[in-house]
């Protein structure tokens, strides 16, 4: 079976729910626990079976869900790498949201290309939009991110022209 992280996340907070509702007794006590299954339309009798069939099988679900999770926090290095160098273009930098949108003339995804092509970090690309005293290729893997970086930068900068856009038309 394949489980998703958010549907892991729900069954997950469902497990923790039925463990606070139904087994904890600091919690909930024992004489609330009629109440609790009542609540969850389990007739008294069938409060063992109800607990072996389903608590056990949300309790699964929910350590599948945080296998699921460390596996993507694991993977997603690279993401993460992205999203910190736009976070330092910004705030070390100072290229805000304001600065990008002035960008009209697609520099941003010009630059990115320039870092996922370049061949020479002596030799500024012919495309390279900036002053050449801006063009400072690190590392393939680093130049990736700050690639992938610059096109966030631009596909925020479209996203916003595009909301002012519908501003202006209405």
């Amino acid at each position: 079976m394949t489980i998703d992280v958010a549907e892991g996340r729900r069954l997950k907070a469902a497990a923790e729910k039925a463990w606070e509702e139904y087994l904890d007794p600091a919690e909930t006590p024992v004489a609330s626990t009629p109440e609790a299954f009542e609540k969850a339309g389990v007739a008294e009798h069938d409060w063992g079976e109800w607990l072996a069939n389903n608590l056990y099988a949300l309790l699964d679900a929910a350590e599948r869900a945080e296998a699921a999770e460390r596996k993507l926090e694991q993977s997603s290095q690279a993401l993460l790498d992205v999203i910190a160098e736009r976070r330092r273009q910004v705030e070390v930098e100072g290229w805000s949201p304001e600065h990008d949108d002035a960008h009209m003339d697609k520099s941003l995804a010009d630059a990115a290309a320039c870092y996922l092509l370049y061949e020479s970090p002596e030799l500024v690309p012919k495309r390279w939009p900036w002053d050449p005293t801006w063009w400072k290729p690190k590392s393939y893997r680093r130049n990736l991110v700050r690639a992938a970086a610059l096109v966030l930068a631009e596909i925020d900068r479209v996203d916003r022209a595009a909301i002012d856009a519908k501003k202006w038309k209405r």
